[in-house]
């Protein structure tokens, strides 16, 4: 018997593996046409929060992919239905309000290029005929903050994956 649902492992590994591969690529794209104020790739990419020294991400950025699942009841006689939410959080740290505002604007210009040239097809994990799903995503902005004199401020893609398995 095919498993249910999705490996939920597998799934934020193959989103930090497209993350990893495709996005230098957009950040050096918005690099060369702006000029002037350089944003640096990722320094990590980790599945789940970490505590991190603002001091030493000073001018950097980092990217951590967060997940949580609901399994519904079944419903319409034989089906039962997972939802999977994925977060996609990139962090800018600067010494300068206005810099990492800027800077988060043109981060989440090179997320939604990301996502929009793969159509975030290639995270899907090959499935069984008797399971269909969707993805949904969303951008938002997060709260500036102040670590002692480092700001940094979030930008989030939320993605939603709708499973709904099929069985006699």
């Amino acid at each position: 018997m095919t498993d249910r649902y999705y490996d939920i492992e597998e799934v934020v590994d193959k989103v930090i593996e497209v993350l990893e591969a495709e996005l230098p690529a957009a950040i050096t794209q918005i690099n060369t046409e702006k000029g002037d104020l350089p944003l640096s790739n990722p320094e990590k990419y980790t599945f789940g929060s970490r505590v991190i020294d603002p001091n030493i991400m000073k001018g950097k950025s980092t990217v951590e992919v967060l997940a949580e699942s609901e399994v519904g009841l079944e419903f319409n006689q034989g089906e039962t239905d997972q939802e999977v939410y994925l977060d996609v959080n990139l962090i800018a740290w600067e010494e300068v309000p206005e810099t990492v505002e800027r800077k988060i604007l043109r981060y989440a210009r090179a997320l939604r290029k990301v996502i929009d040239d793969n159509s975030f097809t290639k995270i899907i994990i090959p499935k069984p005929d008797n399971v269909k799903d969707s993805v949904v995503g969303e951008l938002r902005y997060g709260l500036m903050m102040l670590l002692g004199d480092i700001y940094s401020k979030t930008v989030t893609v939320r993605f939603r994956l709708r499973t709904i398995y099929t069985y006699e």
